[in-house]
């Protein structure tokens, strides 16, 4: 479980660094969608191989493809067919609220002029 928990920590970097970006104009928008579309994936990708690992099972069928393409709803689902269904929806709940909550305080503490209205 200790690779997964490394994931976990790479992840909310990773989001933390798109949140950041976004603010810091043409350069930090192409920035983010890098980091958003080719290393978020990525990092998902090696944090189910090691989730997988630590529970000793094998990743449901189409999981991982899903979670390449499709980042978000490819991981709801691995999580939804790894996990009993309550658990999934609290962690996924709890993921949701937590980015947005990043992403609204970083957004406002680099005082983003154009995207907060004052």
């Amino acid at each position: 479980m200790r690779g997964a928990r490394f994931y976990v920590v790479v992840f909310w970097l990773v989001w933390l660094a798109i949140a950041a970006a976004e603010s810091q104009g043409r350069f930090g928008l192409v920035l983010a969608f890098c980091l958003g579309s080719f290393v978020l994936p990525i990092v998902c990708y090696l944090w189910c191989e090691s989730d997988c690992a630590a529970r000793a099972a094998e990743a449901p069928p189409g999981a991982i493809p899903m979670i390449l393409v499709l980042l978000p709803i490819g991981w709801a689902y691995y999580l939804f067919k790894t996990r009993p269904p309550l658990k999934a929806l609290l962690v996924v709940a709890g993921t949701v609220a937590l980015a947005t909550i990043v992403l609204v305080i970083v957004q406002l503490s680099l005082g983003s002029p154009g995207h907060v209205a004052t």
